[in-house]
């Protein structure tokens, strides 16, 4: 993997350097660059790299593993950007060769070639530029750095998900990316193919904004009486890698971020070409097992709840007929047994391809892919907490008579969900096809211009979550089906001026969402069978400005970067749709500048803030009144228009006692203002005047380290433990107000959201192995406010209460597992051709006690469950390479954590792929 440092760079960049005939002179080392000061202490190579790259304004690409347990003696004193990257290298056994503007390519240093002239580590080479390169700054989108260890050189928590794991966790869909990222989870991960990610507890309504190359997308459906999701559509087969930031963040992304912000990058050229070349084609083939071909509408599934109750079986009087109970041998019995008919672990079932394509010249470079995936229903694991069949005998005495009746209760077991072991889970196939066409122009030096398209399409199944629970068990639904359309322009430039970095994005995009679900209940009248049509379209423009400016003096190292941002959502009835009346129609508009800094006065000390204010206005088309219950009167028809804003501040302070060790302490706070969902009308909920801003109210403490030849040369040790403290106030959700005037489950805010607990990730690097371990705990989880008493003829003053959510709010289906965990260990062998992985992850249960109040938001509880998934990779040469994963190798029945409805997940899942380059 490739990396292209820059301090303030976090995202692999998506531009390639072109490739360019390079005829050198170079008159001794009369390299006419200005010097500066550098303090730069001993200790690993990456992290010193950053500091190099972001003082002097340069760009640094190079493999990863080159710099792998690879530590510097540090420089100090006053040199040129050339002289001091190399002295920054001495020793390390690595070069550098120019290979752009303001570009510098690290490789293992060669002999000196016929076309090659040495100064010291610095080669020129007549060759060009060689190797895949990925490349941030002039010329490139993305600020990219050594993301491996960026976690642990930050006073931020952050994870970095790769293109090879996101191929590794690719999975059934999109969610399965974030396997085994500490505090990342996506809700209700087995419906629909989208991402709702939940972040340490805060998910949905912007909370945690999804982006992608600078756009974002997402959009909310109704999910029954499990409440609301939000669901941004991301095809992982078209992302580059993914980045993801706990807590508020600054940056043109970090608007509204109370939870984080998940950023990510779309496939470039880089990722395409093979070294040396400029053009490019990768064609890729794979297959997986333990799926079925989704049946026809209407087909049931899972166990039925027409088959279980109480039966009078006796009595010690003339109690007249009795009830026959069902003589099941087993809970198989009381499903479909086509359910049942799981094909060998071992045979494939379903496939997907994809075939990209790039070319690179000195000014322009261009890409265009197109990806397909086609996954039927997948089928649940056998081993594990799965239903089975309960006789409970009980005895009724009849009042005043004393004559007994005699029962036997037919119930399903400790099993939490609907769905047998080793059954098909209804609702769970898709059908995906992507195309991506991207061109990145550099006109001059330190000018570049991406212009880009994507195109996303799914057929899916989707199960209404409530219906498995209420009607005659799962019953499969026609394909839904979502459209979203993607238009990106980014412009950037960074001249030689360590005064000027300038970013312009713009972005559209557009979105079409056709749900629909089915209805069965049969039970209650043969023909009360439906389809249930949900749609809505969205459209989404935004535009944002940012520069970063570098200042350096004796006093120390500044770095400034300000920035705006302007986005408009549109949301309305797609023309024609069934219900077109209950779909949301309103707009909203939002507004923010930020500015942020980092002040490095001595080279052990570090500080860090940011101030951002946000602004928004919404509109809602329909109109609206409202009831007031104590009078028993409606109010006047009105548009319903809202409009807020605020000030949010972050600020940190790290402090650098050894050049491994880092320890830092953060306060952070976002301003989320009321999402389109909220702040308009429809269905299943309504927007109550004057919605507050929700406010983020964030500490963190943490300790990095970062330590190279711990017990010997060669081997590394990062490590980051960190306490969270997260306060939402104001928190937007839906549910019942703290007196008798205000109306039942409106969206309105309760009092606050928090909570607490540790994160902790190490890694250790050896040769050929790593291992990796992670940890959360949650000690707080809790929703806070005033609760009405009484009744509305007798009201009683309002109590003050927290805890896992209260009646109506969305936010009950939001808490987390209160433990997760997990380790991997990965072997690199053969001169790194065969990659061998493996993994085991740990969810525990929720940490608050569920609310059971007539009426209420299901809460969906899961049993705690550990996973085991492998994985082998074989690079037979630069053209092929081979992969084979096991998911869920143990083959285990659960529920996933955060699920809206009593679905079982995939059971064990058998991947392949080849890949070739060329």
């Amino acid at each position: 993997m490739r990396h292209s440092v820059r301090s303030t760079a976090r995202c692999i960049a998506l531009g390639l350097l072109a490739t360019t005939g390079l005829s050198v002179a170079v008159p001794g080392m009369a390299l006419a660059q200005s010097s500066l000061a550098y303090d730069i202490p001993a200790g690993p190579l990456p992290a010193a790299l950053n500091q190099l790259a972001r003082q002097a304004r340069i760009e640094l690409i190079y493999d990863a593993p080159l710099t792998q347990g690879v530590s510097t003696s540090g420089i100090r004193g006053s040199f040129s950007p050339l002289e001091a990257l190399s002295r920054l290298l001495a020793g390390t056994g690595l070069t550098f060769r120019k290979s752009g503007a303001n570009t510098y390519t690290l490789e293992r240093a060669p002999q000196a070639a016929a076309d090659t002239v040495q100064l010291g580590v610095l080669r020129v080479g007549a060759g060009g530029v060689t190797g895949r390169s990925s490349r941030a700054g002039a010329g490139s989108f993305g600020d990219g750095t050594d993301t491996g260890d960026l976690a642990y050189t930050s006073p931020q928590s952050s994870s970095y998900i790769a293109r090879d794991e996101i191929e590794r966790n690719r999975g059934f869909q999109p969610s399965d990316m974030f396997r085994g990222t500490p505090g990342v989870l996506s809700g209700d991960a087995r419906n629909s193919g989208a991402l709702d990610v939940n972040i340490r507890g805060m998910q949905g309504m912007g909370r945690v904004p999804v982006v992608i190359d600078g756009s974002q997308q997402s959009t909310t459906v109704y999910r029954g009486y499990s409440g609301v999701a939000s669901r941004s559509y991301v095809d992982p087969d078209m992302i580059g890698g993914v980045e993801v930031l706990k807590g508020p963040t600054s940056g043109v992304e970090g608007v509204g971020s109370v939870g984080g912000v998940v950023s990510m990058r779309t496939i470039g050229v880089q990722d395409i070409l093979l070294p040396g070349k400029t053009f490019g084609v990768r064609v890729r083939g794979g297959f997986n097992t333990n799926t079925r071909g989704a049946p026809e509408a209407y087909t049931q599934g899972g166990l039925r709840a027409s088959m279980i109750g109480k039966y009078k079986t006796g009595c010690n009087y003339a109690c007249g007929p009795l009830d026959v109970v069902p003589d099941f041998d087993n809970v198989n019995q009381l499903g479909n047994p086509r359910g049942l008919n799981r094909p060998s672990w071992l045979k494939p079932t379903d496939g997907n391809g994809s075939i990209a394509v790039a070319k690179s010249w000195d000014w322009i470079d261009l890409l265009g892919a197109v990806t397909y995936r086609n996954t039927g229903n997948y089928f649940a694991g056998k081993s594990g907490n799965a239903p089975h069949l309960t006789y409970t005998q009980s005895t009724t005495t009849l009042p005043f008579l004393g004559w007994e009746e005699y029962y036997t209760t037919v119930g399903y077991g400790s099993g939490l969900n609907r769905f047998r072991a080793g059954e098909e889970v209804l609702n769970t196939s898709s059908e995906n096809l992507s195309f991506l066409a991207k061109v990145t122009i550099r006109p001059a030096d330190g000018h570049a211009l991406e212009l880009a398209y994507m195109k996303f399409q799914s057929w899916f199944g989707e199960a209404m979550p409530s219906s498995i629970i209420r009607g005659d068990g799962a019953l499969q639904a026609p394909m839904s089906r979502v459209d979203v359309d993607t238009y990106t322009a980014r412009y950037k430039w960074k001249p030689e001026s360590d005064l000027i970095e300038l970013k312009v994005n713009a972005s559209r995009t557009e979105l079409d969402n056709r749900i629909r679900t089915a209805y069965d209940f049969s039970s209650i009248s043969p023909d009360l069978k439906y389809i249930d049509p949900y749609d809505g379209r969205t459209h989404r423009h935004g535009v944002d400005i940012s520069n970063r400016s570098l200042v350096n003096g004796p006093w120390g190292d500044l770095t400034v970067n300000l920035g705006a941002s302007f986005s408009h959502d549109n949301t309305y009835a797609i023309p024609g749709a069934k219900l077109e009346s209950a779909a949301r129609d309103g707009w909203r508009r939002e507004w923010s500048a930020f500015g942020d800094v980092e002040y490095l006065p001595v080279s052990f000390l570090k500080f860090n803030g940011a101030l951002r204010y946000t602004t928004f206005k919404s509109h809602d088309r329909k109109l609206s009144r409202r009831w007031y219950p104590l009078e028993r009167v409606w109010s006047d028809y009105y548009h319903l228009n809202q409009q807020a804003g605020g000030w949010a501040p972050i600020a940190s302070i790290t402090m650098i006692p050894r050049s491994w060790l880092q320890v830092y302490a953060r306060y952070g706070e976002a301003l989320r203002l009321p999402s389109l969902f909220e702040a308009v009308t429809g269905f299943s909920a309504n927007p109550i005047d004057a919605i507050k801003p929700e406010r983020a109210r964030n500490w963190e403490f943490g300790v990095n380290v970062s330590k190279d030849g711990l017990f010997w040369p060669g081997d590394a040790v990062r490590m980051k433990l960190a306490y969270f403290n997260n306060e939402a106030k104001n928190y937007i959700t839906r549910g019942v107000g703290s007196t008798f005037a205000d109306p039942d489950e409106a969206v309105r805010n309760i009092d606050m959201a928090r909570f607490k607990g540790y994160e902790g990730t190490f890694e250790y690097r050896a040769g050929p192995a790593r291992l990796s371990l992670f940890a959360t705990h949650y000690t707080k989880a809790e929703y806070c406010d005033w609760v009405r008493k009484g009744t509305s003829t007798r009201p009683l003053p309002a109590e003050y209460e927290c805890n896992g959510g209260f009646r109506g709010s969305y936010g009950r289906n939001h808490v987390p597992p209160e433990w997760a965990g997990g380790g991997s260990v990965e072997l690199d062998l053969m001169q790194e051709r065969l990659n061998l992985f493996a993994r085991v992850t740990y969810t525990g249960r929720r940490p608050s006690e569920s609310i059971a109040v007539p009426g209420a938001i299901e809460v969906i509880e899961w049993n705690p469950y550990t996973l085991v998934d492998a994985s082998a990779r074989f690079k037979l040469n630069e053209h092929v390479r081979f992969e084979l994963t096991a998911d869920n190798l143990l083959d285990k029945y659960y529920m996933d954590a955060l699920t809206l409805g009593l679905m079982a997940s995939p059971g064990r899942t058998i991947r392949g792929g080849v890949t070739f380059n060329f």
